[in-house]
């Protein structure tokens, strides 16, 4: 159903891990398959109890540009931009996050 999902496991000084995901959902007027991948990838990564960071490309239709960054559990946002070169129809968003209880 998506359009691809990438995973990467981050292991950070002192052995905290954060998992990083990188992902395409499915575009077109079908709502309700969205709404299922988004549910369906939402219940697989509750299942994984650890800080994640979900960033991406979630267009809705052909030829828009909704790309977002979130993120879940013990993390901050300390800072966020989008930068100014477009090397695609998207632009790169760029965030920095803080471990709680680190500095």
């Amino acid at each position: 159903m998506a359009r691809a999902v990438a995973r990467i496991r981050i292991r950070l000084p002192g052995g905290a891990t954060v998992d990083a995901f990188s992902c395409h959902l499915p575009f077109g007027g079908d709502s309700a398959q969205r709404s299922r991948w988004v549910n369906a990838f939402k219940q697989w990564t509750a299942a994984l109890a650890r800080p994640e960071i979900v960033a991406g490309d979630f267009n809705d239709v052909p030829g828009s540009a909704f790309d977002y960054i979130f993120s879940a559990g013990a993390l901050t946002t300390e800072s966020a931009t989008i930068l100014p070169a477009k090397i695609s129809d998207h632009r790169a968003v760029v965030a920095t996050f803080r471990m709680n209880g680190r500095s």
